[in-house]
């Protein structure tokens, strides 16, 4: 039997926070707007196509470690 493995959710930890962002100000274009980034770039973010700015983690309280982004 051979390994398996997961492709990884597209909704990581900065994507969760970005959406949940979203949500609070009534919706992606919202967002988008409130960010000076389209609606179209925060839906690729959101679906992961697209990694977050670092300007957008910045904004939203979302330090880098490592390779990795983490909630400050």
């Amino acid at each position: 039997m051979g390994i398996i493995h997961a492709e990884p959710s597209p909704l990581t930890r900065k994507t969760v926070k970005i959406k949940a962002e979203a949500d609070k100000i009534g919706g992606q274009s919202a967002f988008a707007a409130a960010h000076g980034v389209t609606r179209a770039y925060v839906s690729a973010v959101l679906q992961g196509h697209r990694p977050p700015s670092r300007r957008l983690c910045k904004a939203l309280g979302i330090r880098e470690a490592g390779m990795r982004w983490v909630k400050e």
